[in-house]
This record gives C-alpha cells, sequence and structure tokens, in this order.
C-alpha cells in the first residue's frame, strides 16, 4: 500500500541580522516535491527500507523573516 504523506517546516530569522542557513531533512520515504527549490537526493539504503531520501536548502533569512517549505514523499507500507 502507497502512504502519501506532506510536512511543512517552519524556521524564523529571530537575530537582528541576516543570517546565512544550510538545512538538510532525511526522510524514509521517496520524496516526490519539495519547496522553495530545494535540492532532493534518493537513495536506497537496502532491501527492507524501499527508498530514503534527502532534502536540503542554503539560504538567507532577513531579519524576521520565515522560511516555510513544504516536502512530499511517499512510502509503501508492507503488509
Amino acid at each position: 500500500m502507497k502512504i502519501v504523506n506532506a510536512v511543512e517546516l517552519h524556521l524564523c530569522n529571530n537575530k537582528p541580522e541576516e543570517i546565512e542557513v544550510e538545512i538538510s531533512v532525511d526522510i524514509g520515504g521517496k520524496v516526490e516535491e519539495a519547496g522553495s527549490d530545494g535540492k532532493i537526493r534518493h537513495n536506497t539504503i537496502n532491501r527492507v527500507v524501499d527508498h530514503h531520501s534527502t532534502v536540503s536548502w542554503e539560504l538567507k533569512l532577513k531579519p524576521g523573516e520565515i522560511f516555510t517549505p513544504e516536502i512530499i514523499y511517499h512510502y509503501f507500507a508492507r503488509y
């Protein structure tokens, strides 16, 4: 059975100056979409786990700016 999920990240710059940020998210499943131009890398770990994905971003956040990309991914449940 294919199960589709979505996750949304929330990151806010609470500092008074601009910051540079690198974000990396590992997901047990195959990422189909990553908002805000996230870079997707798919890896097959072994025969038990179908897919593993890593999504990453490099960006600058101005003071008070919020970054909220959404990731859509799926995995297969074996019953």
